[in-house]
């Protein structure tokens, strides 16, 4: 069995239209709240992680791909990498905006709601099938 990037794919544009549907659930003055950068706040956060065409990568070959990083410098990464960071990597910032909207006084976006498992069990819901994973209940 070959394990795809699909699922996780899938589960990270979820977790990140959960946390959407959560910040639209406060008021608007919740986009504005942040940590230690008045520049990285809420709003500038989630459109930072919300990018639709790592979906369309997937469906590539995984070759390397050249490209200068944010520090100006050429780097050379597989295309896998950079698709698993970007999993990683949204997962860090929503943890960044529960923390800028508690700091604020706003009610943050329940993490542990927004794990695999929940993700698991959404579909399950919706599907009415109960997936093996489940059965587990790690």
């Amino acid at each position: 069995m070959t394990i795809s990037l699909d699922r996780l794919l899938a589960h990270m544009a979820w977790a990140n239209q959960k946390t959407i549907t959560h910040l639209e659930s406060l008021p608007e003055e919740s986009l504005k709240a942040f940590m230690t950068n008045t520049d990285w706040h809420v709003a500038e956060i989630i459109h930072h992680i919300v990018d639709k065409a790592l979906f369309d990568s997937v469906k590539l070959d995984d070759i390397q791909i050249e490209f200068e990083n944010y520090e100006g410098k050429l780097v050379k990464r597989w295309r896998s990498t950079i698709l698993s960071q970007s999993i990683h990597h949204a997962t860090e910032h929503r943890a960044q905006i529960a923390s800028a909207l508690e700091s604020k006084g706003f009610t943050p976006v329940d993490l542990d709601e927004l794990d695999l498992w929940a993700y698991e069990k959404e579909l399950a819901d919706m599907t009415g099938a109960q997936s093996s994973s489940m059965k587990s209940n790690c």
